[in-house]
Parts: structure tokens; C-alpha cells; sequence
């Protein structure tokens, strides 16, 4: 047995729970009802909410949903990474898929194929420019119906947590330090860099 295969086994992405099992970070709900507001500042009178289904990834901490700390639970639609591709082109070429894997790009984290039997998956794309608010008593109800469910692991999880961290807390410099490199330099140096593999 190679060493990487060896890896895979002893750190796999995700594992399986139970519908009634306490949410985590990183839990995913299929069929997530995802709602457009939008819809209800048209007309008077009783209005029509539009919202579209989604498999979702479960944003909110740990430990207040298992304390039941929320109202709200926050979700992030999952996007393929072959439809993400598509509404964002560069993410076609290998230096765009590669950014992504390698978590250069700020609003984005790649999630690994699944092979689990039942809930088999290519790559996919949790987009953080897109969260969403569900009930809390609402997606445990939803959950409940939908059988087991698929869970992010560690450290994929807190990886998850910190680039999600990373978005929200980004500071935009009104007047920033110059370049020290061409966009071409740069681009060359981060060919080169490796990721770390392991703390």
C-alpha cells in the first residue's frame, strides 16, 4: 500500500450520520429550499416567495448548534464544479482549477469528490458570496426526512471554518502598499509554491 493511498484511508473527507444525529459545521442537506426575497416587493396583498432547492453545506458553528444557540442556521449552496465552470470561465483552465485547489481565491472552497455508495459526487464548489439563512427548527425537521446525511470531517471541516473566517473578516485598504511583482511574476511565483500537506 503506497503512503497516499494509506492517507485517503486514514483521513477521509467525509463520513455518514444519522438523521437524527446533532447538526455540525460542515453537515450537508440535500434539497435545500434557498429563498429569493426579492419576489415579495412586487404588488400588494398576500405575496408569492420564489426559492429554488439546493444540496447545501452548513456554515454555523459547531458547538452553537449543538447547544441550540440559533434561530437561523447559515448555508451555503453547493455549486458542481463543472455548472460553477461554466458562469465563471476561468475556472475552466488548469490555473483557475488550480487556485481553487489551492485555496488562493477568497470567497471559495473546494470540496473533494465523494464516493460514498448512495451519495456519489464529482468536485464541488462552496461559494461564500451566496449564504443563506434556514429556520433552525425548520432544517432539522427537513434533515430528519431525508435519511443520513453526508459530514465534512477535520481537518477538511476547519479548513472550511477558517477560509469562511478569511471572507468575512477581509479589510480593503484604502491606500495599499505598491506591488513588488508584475501580475505575470506573481502568477509564475505561485506556480511554484507548494501547499503544505500536513501541519
Amino acid at each position: 500500500m503506497s503512503p497516499e493511498t494509506n492517507e485517503k484511508e486514514n483521513y477521509p473527507w467525509y463520513t455518514l450520520v444519522e438523521p437524527t444525529s446533532t447538526f455540525k459545521q460542515g453537515d450537508i442537506v440535500k434539497a435545500c429550499p434557498l429563498i429569493d426575497p426579492s419576489s415579495i416587493l412586487e404588488g400588494k396583498g398576500e405575496k408569492t416567495v420564489n426559492y429554488y432547492e439546493s444540496d447545501s453545506i452548513i456554515l454555523s458553528q459547531s458547538c452553537d448548534l449543538e447547544h441550540g444557540h440559533l434561530e437561523i442556521v447559515l448555508v451555503s449552496p453547493l455549486y458542481p464544479l463543472e455548472e460553477f465552470k461554466i458562469d465563471k470561465p476561468y475556472y475552466k483552465s488548469s490555473d483557475g482549477k488550480e487556485e481553487l485547489r489551492r485555496r488562493y481565491l477568497p470567497g471559495y472552497f473546494l470540496l473533494n469528490e465523494c464516493n460514498i455508495t448512495g451519495f456519489i459526487s464529482k468536485f464541488r464548489v462552496v461559494d461564500f458570496h451566496n449564504v443563506y439563512g434556514i429556520p433552525f427548527n425548520y432544517i432539522t425537521r427537513l434533515a430528519k426526512t431525508q435519511g443520513q446525511r453526508l459530514r465534512l470531517l477535520p481537518p477538511y471541516r476547519e479548513s472550511l471554518a477558517q477560509e469562511f473566517a478569511k471572507f468575512f473578516a477581509r479589510v480593503g485598504y484604502p491606500v495599499d502598499i505598491p506591488e513588488f511583482a508584475t501580475k505575470k511574476t506573481a502568477s509564475i511565483a505561485g506556480t511554484l509554491t507548494k501547499p503544505w500537506k500536513k501541519c
